[in-house]
């Protein structure tokens, strides 16, 4: 899973940053909803 958590930066300035947790398990669902334009998150398939 991918939550927000907030991060001071050098500046003083708070923002959020997204933090991936262990419980990922690779869904993509992260990708179809990402807020940006085009998506930041990629996700890759292991190879078996």
């Amino acid at each position: 899973a991918i939550v927000m958590a907030k991060h001071t930066m050098a500046d003083g300035h708070i923002v959020n940053k997204p933090e991936v947790l262990d419980g990922c398990i690779g869904c993509g669902v992260c990708v179809m909803v990402c807020p940006t334009a085009e998506a930041s998150i990629v996700v890759i398939p292991h190879k078996s």
